[in-house]
Order: structure tokens, then sequence, then C-alpha cells
């Protein structure tokens, strides 16, 4: 949902709103388009809205457990025939005819590899991605509720722009059931840090800031009562668009940096297009718009 009026940006891109509703009509996913007035009709837990806001709403869309999620894939995984071993540190990759990932547990050879190491990928692989990636540490929050009532069973998860800016802006998930919390987070991009020196505590001070600029009279039932908060790691191109492509200098290296805070709802879709690139050489679907060269 963004205003009705003006400029707005969200993950860099202009209009968020349009380009998701220009998609869900290309690609043929039911969507409904609503202004502010409807919205506070079906969802009362979104308060303080114009009348004349633009939100684009999907009624078939919903939210995974990652955990479960992860468990899934590595599980079907190891029922095609993947060796999984975790525990493991990835020290050095290097390709002289064969790639060689030298680990904490000895070194493995491998005629191909991708590497999709999050926010290690440009300590693991140096330039380019040095100057391609950077890491920004980010907050999530759980306020306590005092009542539930304005969540119903059809409470959506939510993204909700009230500025123009990238910052401007804050998303969330409804309460699960028997929960009395709801959970938001926003976007900063000027606090960078690293995989291995982020700061994962979170001082009172940014729950308290992200409540007064965000949630306070926009979420019905929210209280500054932060019940629980979290520090998590997003790796950032400079066009906010991910990485799906060949290692400039290593051909045998295949690099996914599936980032910008947005890359694990598409993980399914990306694993599958990477492995028809390596399987078969080609692609159906056209990964131009990801290539490394863009940023040349």
């Amino acid at each position: 949902m963004g205003p009705g009026t003006g400029s707005t940006s969200h993950h860099g891109k202009p209009d968020f709103v349009a380009r998701s509703i220009e998609v869900a009509r290309g690609f043929g996913i039911v969507h409904e388009v609503l202004d502010g007035a409807e919205v506070a009709r079906r969802f009362p837990q979104f308060l303080g809205l114009a009348g004349n806001e633009k939100a684009y709403y999907e009624p078939d869309g919903g939210y995974v457990f990652p955990e479960r999620c992860i468990k899934a894939q590595l599980m079907r995984a190891a029922q095609l025939g993947a060796q999984v071993r975790t525990g493991l540190e990835v020290r050095s990759i290097s390709q002289q005819g064969s790639v060689r990932i030298e680990t904490s547990d000895g070194t493995i050879e491998a005629g191909q590899v991708v590497v999709s190491a999050g926010s290690w990928t440009a300590p693991l692989l140096g330039a380019p991605f040095d100057r391609l990636l950077t890491v920004n540490r980010q907050v999530l929050h759980w306020y306590e509720l005092d009542d539930l009532t304005a969540y119903g069973p059809n409470a959506p998860a939510f993204i909700w722009m009230h500025g123009a800016t990238d910052v401007d802006y804050f998303y969330g998930f409804p309460p699960l059931p028997g929960d009395h919390r709801v959970k938001v987070a926003t976007e900063q991009y000027e606090t960078r840090t690293t995989a291995d020196t982020i700061n994962r505590e979170v001082d009172p001070v940014e729950s308290e800031a992200m409540y007064r600029k965000h949630v306070q009279g926009r979420l019905a039932g929210a209280r500054p009562r932060v019940a629980h908060a979290a520090a998590c790691l997003y790796t950032v191109t400079p066009d906010r668009g991910f990485i799906i492509d060949r290692h400039p200098r290593h051909d045998r290296v295949f690099v996914i940096s599936a980032c910008s805070g947005h890359g694990f709802k598409h993980s399914a879709g990306i694993g599958d297009v990477v492995a028809e690139r390596l399987t078969e050489g080609h692609n159906q679907v056209d990964l131009t718009a990801f290539s490394i060269a863009r940023f040349a």
C-alpha cells in the first residue's frame, strides 16, 4: 500500500504498488486494487488512512515459516542424492581447471560450484563483489497487542509505504494463533556492517524510534511495549536487484546473491533456473537483468 498521490520508492524501485499491479496483470495473478477507504473497511487493523491510498491486495497471498521451508528443501535435496554437510566453514574458493573449495574439514574438488553465501559472499570471493555488495544491519520488532479484535483470520501480511523514500515504510505480519504480538520491521541503508561483526543486540531506543516513526497510530492495538527484537543482515547491490551470474574470472563458479532483503521468497524459482543453466546450458528465463555486467 502506498500514498494516493506523490512519488514513492521501495527497494530502489519507483511506485512499487503500480509495478506489483502490472506484474500481476501480466502473469494472471489473482488480485484486487483497493483505495484506503476500502482497506480500512476490510482490514480494521490499519489506522490513520487518508482514504485515497493505493493498495494491491492478493487474496491468495501468505507466508511460510522459513525454518520449515529450509528443512523441506534440505530433505528433498537429500532424497535426490545431495550430500548435505553442515557445520563446515568454507575458507576459500579457487579455480585451476576444476574448482577447489577449502573448508574447515578438508578440500572439496568439483567441476562446477554455485556460491550462495549471503553476507559472506564478498569476503569469500573478493573482487568485484567487494565493491558490489554491502551489508546492512536491519532490526525486527515484536510489539505487544493489547487488543486482538482487529486481527481476524484474514488479517494480511503487509507492506505499507507512507512516504516518498525507501525508508518511509514498514512491513509486518499478523499475530499467529494464540500470540499477542505483531511483528514489524523497516529498512535502513546507512549503517553498514559485516556478517562477522554485526551487533546482534537491539537497543530499546531502536524499538522506541521504530514505534514512533512507523507503528504509532497505524496498527490497531499495538503498544510500544517490545516483547522481542532481533537484528538481521541485508546484503545489498547498488540497484537492490539480484546477482545471478557466472563469476567474471572463473567460468566454473556461478554466483547467486539473492539479496537486498527480498531473496528468500524467490529461492525455489532461483534454484530452478540456476539448476537448468548448469545442467542444460541455457535458460527459459532470461537472466540478463541479474548479470554482473550491468554494474560495469
